[in-house]
């Protein structure tokens, strides 16, 4: 990874997760909306995608880029546990087995997901006493190239 990203790594992955179908658009009120930074009170199942700390490699010699890999973790709620298990054991399959030099084009932008790499999953259990909504994280490092 060279460069900086002219959009956030989390804005990059989900629009990758959007284009494989793993997740749709909030506007389009379809199952398993993906949201940025935020996620609302309804639906209840829903998923939401944020930029943490990633890893900063150093500068490469040959042109001076600062070597980046992106933190994220991607939450994901259900109303009912089962449901919950089932969407977070694929998103963990599809970081493992489907990430691999993704093209994604985001506005004018175009970049390359290189791969994700797991760093840990938490199921935290319920979102609160009095709901049957529970919530899993995937905390992972993604390695994207602009284009």
């Amino acid at each position: 990874m060279s460069g900086l990203l002219l959009d956030t790594s989390a804005k990059i992955v989900q629009k990758m997760l959007w284009d494989m179908g793993f997740a749709t658009r909030p506007e389009d009120n379809l199952a398993w909306p993906l949201y940025y930074h935020y996620l609302p009170d309804k639906p209840d199942d829903a998923i939401v995608i944020y930029d943490t700390a990633g890893i900063l490699e150093g500068r490469t010699h040959t042109d001076g880029f600062t070597q980046e890999k992106y933190g994220l973790t991607v939450t994901i709620r259900a109303n009912a546990p089962v449901g919950q298990i089932t969407k977070f054991r694929q998103l963990l399959l599809l970081w493992d087995t489907q990430v691999l030099r993704r093209a994604v084009i985001l506005g004018a932008n175009h970049y390359n997901v290189q791969a994700i790499t797991r760093k840990s999953e938490t199921y935290t259990g319920k979102e609160l006493p009095t709901t049957e909504r529970t919530l899993a994280n995937s905390n992972v490092i993604a390695s994207i190239d602009m284009l």
